[in-house]
């Protein structure tokens, strides 16, 4: 993820995720996808009650860093970066950006095919990666090489990248040639690999 320096502080992105992400490794963990949009609503809104104590108080609270950042991703100063995959649980992330205003980048989007046309609506940017050969979480099983094509159809900034600083990045050049066998305009596609990452960073 880009770092940048705006007025002497450091400013790069916010990763959140959902779906079965957050469940891993942490058994206390609530275990479905409703409760993990409850608790991100739930941090949001501490981040702007703690953002209206910081500004109206005459002595100001202790510090608090996490909603600190929280409140930066709520003034825009931050992005935040969504790992998602399911149809439901992108159009929760996009609800959530819709309620508090941030800035949002989608990541992953295995099933952008089925909700393109409402990612495009949100005007958000999707960085995504195509595999041939999906496997690995149960969330990805309906993955498709043509969600590149169908967000790029329906306007939306599509870029590519990686998970992987060894593996995936052999393969990195390989994605704008899946996306193209999925129905992705060799433009767009070109575009996903360059321009359309420096755009989304």
């Amino acid at each position: 993820m880009m770092l940048y320096f705006e007025d002497g502080r450091p400013m790069g992105g916010i990763k959140m995720a959902n779906g079965t992400d957050p469940l891993k490794d942490r058994p206390k963990f609530p275990g479905t996808r409703a409760k993990t949009a409850a608790l991100i609503r739930e941090q949001y809104i501490k981040a702007q009650e703690y953002r209206e104590k910081m500004l109206s108080a005459e002595k100001k609270p202790d510090r608090d860093l996490g909603m600190e950042a929280l409140v930066e991703v709520l003034e825009r100063r931050r992005t935040l970066h969504f790992h998602t995959h399911r149809h439901d649980d992108i159009l929760s992330a996009i609800r959530l950006s819709n309620e508090f205003g941030f800035r949002v980048v989608l990541h992953h989007l295995a099933e952008g095919f089925r909700v393109a046309e409402q990612v495009a609506g949100a005007g958000v940017a999707a960085s995504i990666i195509l595999v041939d050969s999906p496997g690995g979480k149960l969330e990805a099983m309906h993955a498709s090489l043509e969600t590149a094509a169908a967000l790029e159809r329906a306007g939306v900034l599509v870029g590519f990248h990686t998970d992987d600083s060894i593996t995936d990045s052999r393969l990195f050049l390989r994605q704008a040639g899946l996306a193209v066998r999925g129905g992705m305009t060799r433009e767009g596609a070109l575009y996903g690999l360059t321009m359309a990452g420096a755009r989304i960073a």
